[in-house]
Formats: structure tokens, sequence, C-alpha cells
């Protein structure tokens, strides 16, 4: 299949519903739960081949981990007996939104989020924190931060899961961007009150005579 063949498929829509519907027959169908998590099943290999050399392409099965990830808001509907997958992205409930309440972060969480990359699993943390003390690490970063809403784990079924890694969500994304404004404002003007501070070396101002 040439480039141009492959463009004319694209605009002919040739084969969609194999890649965006259910087929009830087919005994390899890729459950909602599968999907969220990244799951993808090529019903065109053909096409996927030339596919990632003419579109933005950031991997297999990354692209609804990553939306639901930047924006939870979205349900996946498989209408089984309708023959098709729906994706319903909600809008906010107004034109106002009121911003989330951040939650109070420690030291330890802090520490945490900083180093949070990506998707890592628990030994990766500990490396990147130094630390060896893994119930230390369990009860002041891990869990606390899950608690507080600011990581998820990957495998949310299955906690022990040898596969279990841990990511930021869209509140442990929001502290970080307030942190780095924070960061950035210091960095611009790091004595925002010079003259809070007089130079105690400084000669005394002279007396006023009456």
């Amino acid at each position: 299949m040439t480039e141009t063949d492959l463009l004319q498929v694209l605009a002919r829509g040739e084969d969609s519903r194999h890649q965006f519907k259910r087929d009830e027959t087919n005994a390899d169908s890729v459950t909602i739960d599968a999907i969220r998590r990244g799951t993808t099943n090529q019903r065109n290999p053909t096409l996927t081949e030339h596919a990632v050399h003419l579109l933005p392409y950031r991997g297999l099965g990354t692209g609804i981990p990553r939306a639901l990830r930047d924006w939870p808001a979205i349900e996946l509907i498989d209408d089984v007996a309708a023959n098709q997958f729906r994706v319903v992205v909600q809008r906010p409930a107004s034109a106002t939104v009121t911003p989330p309440v951040t939650p109070e972060v420690t030291p330890e969480v802090g520490r945490l989020l900083l180093v949070l990359k990506s998707e890592m699993n628990r030994a990766q943390l500990m490396a990147a924190l130094g630390l060896r003390d893994e119930k230390h690490f369990r009860q002041h970063y891990q869990q606390a931060a899950v608690a507080s809403g600011l990581i998820e784990m990957t495998v949310p079924d299955k906690p022990r899961s040898r596969l279990q890694r841990y990511r930021l969500t869209p509140a442990g994304h929001a502290w970080l961007r307030s942190r780095q404004r924070t960061d950035d404002a210091v960095a611009h003007d790091p004595d925002p009150f010079p003259d809070a501070y007089p130079d105690a070396d400084a000669d005394p101002p002279p007396e006023t005579l009456a």
C-alpha cells in the first residue's frame, strides 16, 4: 500500500468500524477497563504500519490513558446492541469553575511529587528519593500521596501487583505547576522586601539636633 492509497483509505473511512466499533462476534474484543489501561487490539495492522509514519504518533495504547489523566470526566460506552463505541467528554458544569482545593502537602509528599516522572514503580521511586526503609516510604510518601489524591496507582484493583506503578493525578500536576510558579517568582525577585532587612554593618544615621 502506497502513501497515496493510505490517504485515500483514510478519506473514505474504509474499515473504520473495525477501528472504533466492537464486533460482537470477535472473541478478542477489548473491555472498557482494558481500554482505560491502554490495551490495544490491532484490527488493521497494515493501516497501523503506515499510519505511524504519517500521523502524530506517541505509542500504541497511550492516547486514552493520557486523555483520562488530563481530563478524568470522560465516559467510555460500549453499546453492544447498537454495535458502536461512544466516548462522552463531560464539559464543566458552568462557565465559572471553582478551582479545586489543593490538599496540604507534607515535605515528604512534595519530594515524591518532584521526582515522579511519567509512571514509576516503588523501587524506582525509593531510588530517586534515596530511601531504603520501605515501611517509612510506604507510610510517609506513597500512602500519604495517594490519600491526598496527588498520585494514583496504575493497577488500582490490585495494590500489591508486581506491575504496579504510580503516576501524578490532575491535582498532582496542578501542585507542581503552582510550585513552579512560586519558584519562578522567587528566582525573578529573590528579595521582594529589601528594606525590611537593614544592613547591620552600615553606619547609623546621623543624629538630628533639636
